[in-house]
């Protein structure tokens, strides 16, 4: 996830450094969440996007902007790179847009999920989402961020067919600072429209910063539709798979991890503990109608164990669904969505359960008696075994048995 913060315009050959603040920083390699950015092959690899300088002087011509191209698999060559115009199967190089496609489309009735998918509104869809993301994750003043020839710090993805636009609110005219030489919706024309880009209807709630949890996607907009955000507040959304593809980690099970709850558990005051004060908003000071209050994440965990006990959770995709049922209908998207930040890094729902209905009876059989179904019996007991397997396979491929606990049932 938080490789998105590679993608900064003409990037170089190499990178050895992280690139913190405006030098070039100490140690190795990308981790962290500073002002890093990657190298050419970092960006193919991670992403599928390749970038072209613009040249020209005629702003209406998207060739004057310095813009990424989704190339895919595609080796770059300069200077055509042979933009796309659909998005790979799931399988060989997992890049980021490649992920992100089959979380938002595998819910979608009719998606093959092995065969390229060429429907043009589903790719503007992906590659808008994740222009947006690229350019919410960045920090304005960080000086790897706009385009160098431009000043743009508006993300420009390219596609067979198309492109989309990401958005800062910069782009907003009425923004203090407001550039209108950098602003792409204000000169690139469509050429399948012979119009610019629309602007969103009213300013969107954009993030400025790196990104803490994957239901800070949930800011992630749809620029090519709308400026609709990601939905995470109900399990009817076809988004919500994000949050299940953008949390698997690869720890061995048996490593210990500190915080992780599940999501099933019928303790309120474990998931009241964790909503908390969660922000509702995404502003740094903040009053306390800007957090979820004690009252409020007390109601809604009882109202999420009232859920689970009827229907389990089976992924972090269901949180949605948890969304639905704890958060208070009078609350905004990006309000009810603050259950989503808080629960799916948090949250797991990784075993399977197991109930074994053991019937055991005692008797006897007539002297001499061989066949069992002239057996006589003489005293019944029933029990249920419950068991938890994990579902991280060992390298033999056996599973853990994580608990069982055997119950006596009687009637």
């Amino acid at each position: 996830m938080n490789a998105i913060g590679l993608v900064k315009p003409a990037p170089p050959e190499s990178v050895t450094t992280r690139g913190r603040g405006n030098g070039q920083g100490r140690g190795n390699g990308w981790n962290g969440r500073g002002r890093y950015r990657g190298s050419i092959r970092d960006i193919l690899a991670m992403f599928g996007l390749a970038w072209v300088n613009g040249s020209g002087t005629d702003k209406s011509q998207l060739g004057y902007w310095g813009r990424w191209q989704y190339v895919g698999e595609q080796q770059p060559s300069e200077p055509n790179n042979h933009p796309l115009g659909y998005i790979p199967p799931l399988r060989g190089r997992l890049e980021f847009i490649k992920i992100l496609h089959y979380a938002l489309n595998i819910a979608n009735a009719g998606w093959d999920p092995f065969s390229n998918d060429s429907n043009a509104g589903r790719v503007a869809r992906t590659l808008s989402i994740a222009a947006s993301l690229i350019d919410q994750y960045d920090d304005s003043g960080d000086t790897n961020e706009p385009d160098p020839r431009t000043g743009s710090h508006t993300t420009i993805i390219e596609y067979e067919g198309g492109f989309v636009l990401g958005w800062e609110n910069e782009n907003n005219a009425s923004s203090p600072g407001y550039d209108i030489n950098k602003d792409a919706y204000a000169w690139i024309i469509d050429p399948n429209t012979g119009r610019t880009k629309p602007r969103p209807p009213s300013v969107p709630i954009v993030l400025n910063h790196p990104f803490s949890n994957v239901g800070e996607f949930g800011y992630g907009l749809d620029t090519a539709n709308g400026f609709q955000p990601l939905n995470f507040t109900t399990e009817a959304s076809n988004d919500k798979p994000v949050l299940d593809f953008f949390t698997y980690n690869p720890i061995l099970h048996d490593y210990a991890r500190a915080d992780i709850v599940n999501l099933n558990t019928k303790d309120v005051p474990v998931l009241a503990a964790i909503l908390k004060s969660a922000l509702k908003n995404d502003t740094i000071n903040s009053p306390p109608s800007s957090v979820i209050s004690q009252t409020e994440a007390t109601s809604a965990a009882q109202r999420i164990v009232d859920e689970t006990k009827l229907r389990p959770v089976l992924n972090r995709g269901d949180v949605a669904r948890l969304v639905r049922v704890g958060a208070n209908t009078s609350w905004t998207q990006e309000q009810k969505q603050a259950i989503a930040r808080a629960l799916a890094e948090l949250g797991q729902a990784r075993t399977w359960n197991l109930m074994i209905d053991v019937i055991a009876q005692t008797g006897k059989c007539a002297p001499g008696e061989t066949n069992v179904a002239k057996f006589i019996v003489q005293g019944e007991k029933r029990y249920w075994l419950h068991i938890a397997l994990a579902r991280d396979l060992n390298t033999d491929r056996t599973v853990d048995v994580l608990g069982t606990q055997l119950e006596e049932v009687t009637e």
